[in-house]
């Protein structure tokens, strides 16, 4: 194939993918205008694309699609927002999807199961609200009087703020897993399944050193995936198995400095485990970048990865994200909550299977 042609698919390959992820920013903050969320002044651009978690160019694009739309202003001293451009009407059934600022400071993870998940409610009448809070905030939301026309999603929240809602018996589903003890509505994917057949996996392909990659975060459910972790590795055979945890903060600067930690720990062949949000492309491009061949000498599988953070070549082997089944059951039970005035008593595990690598 000439060289100009393969460069010109390449070009128009990368144009699309950054304009389906610009769409989807368009659609998370239009989102945010209608809800009432964002209020003048609005963030500096280049804070914003930070929050966010994408590129300037990207924002910018989404940015320009909303001006297009009539809700925006862009200008040179930033961007405004149109005069009518107003919150829905109170009492309009919601969901609110929490996660905790501190630990999740950006929400472009959140894009692929957010976007589909406020096309599911919007046609139930059901507008969607994604929410970063701080400490204080999590704790003023669970204080107020339970709200008869809001449902919260409890998105990876320690512990100590699950506990909060179920002691205020407020009308909420834990979005991961539950912490000890408590008896909210869950739903989550079988992650600690997924890891045990996954340290299965590597030792059978002969690796005897594994690493763990976990999010820097204290939701309840990444403890126990560590513990199952280490029983895997001691249960395996044959024996010894080396085995080490290692956490990655979610905020992108920080993420990228930790992940070219990684390639320290590759002194022979090496396993390893990366569980969702972290992106499994990121350590893979901190060990090419060392010249650690991918997956010859270090083979790597994802639990519940961003599908945008597969699409590398080599595609890792991976347990993907349960998007639809995910989507479906919250648009069900937020229906049902809003038509009864009760949670339903959910207590999902969705069983993921196994995708190969692709080599």
């Amino acid at each position: 194939m000439p060289v100009l042609l393969l460069a010109g698919l390449l070009q128009c390959r990368v144009m699309k993918l950054l304009r389906h992820r610009s769409e989807q920013v368009a659609a998370h903050l239009r989102e945010q205008i209608q809800n009432g969320e964002l209020a003048e002044p609005l963030p500096g651009t280049r804070v914003w694309s930070q929050r966010l978690g994408v590129s300037p160019p990207t924002l910018a694009s989404a940015l320009h699609q909303l001006q297009r739309e009539g809700w925006l202003m862009v200008g040179r001293r930033g961007v405004r927002l149109v005069a009518g451009a107003v919150a829905r009407p109170a009492g309009t059934p919601t969901v609110r999807i929490l996660h905790y600022g501190a630990e999740y400071p950006e929400v472009r993870a959140a894009f692929d199961w957010i976007i589909p998940l406020s096309e599911r409610l919007h046609l139930d009448g059901i507008r969607l609200s994604l929410q970063r809070c701080s400490a204080a905030q999590l704790r003023a939301i669970a204080k107020q009087p339970a709200p008869r026309k809001e449902l919260f999603v409890l998105s990876s929240l320690p512990a100590r703020y699950q506990t909060l809602f179920a002691e205020q018996q407020q009308p909420a589903i834990v979005f991961g897993q539950p912490a000890a003890g408590l008896s909210l509505p869950s739903i989550q994917m079988d992650q600690n399944g997924a890891v045990a057949h996954a340290v299965r996996t590597l030792v059978q392909h002969g690796h005897r050193r594994l690493v763990l990659a976990l999010p820097q975060t204290t939701a309840p459910g990444l403890q126990t995936t560590a513990e199952v972790f280490d029983t895997a590795c001691a249960s395996a055979s044959p024996q010894p198995i080396h085995r080490r945890s290692v956490r990655i903060p979610m905020a992108q600067g920080r993420a990228e400095a930790a992940a070219r930690r990684l390639p320290a720990l590759v002194r022979e062949r090496l396993g390893i485990i990366v569980i969702g949000p972290v992106p499994p492309s990121l350590l893979m491009t901190a060990l090419l970048e060392r010249g650690i061949a991918v997956p010859a000498r270090v083979e790597l599988i994802a639990v519940g990865p961003p599908p945008d953070a597969i699409r590398v070549c080599p595609r890792p082997a991976h347990y993907p994200f349960p998007i639809q089944r995910i989507v479906k059951t919250i648009g069900d039970a937020a229906a049902h909550f809003f038509a009864t005035g009760e949670v339903p008593r959910l207590r999902k595990v969705f069983d993921v299977e196994f995708i190969p690598c692709s080599t």
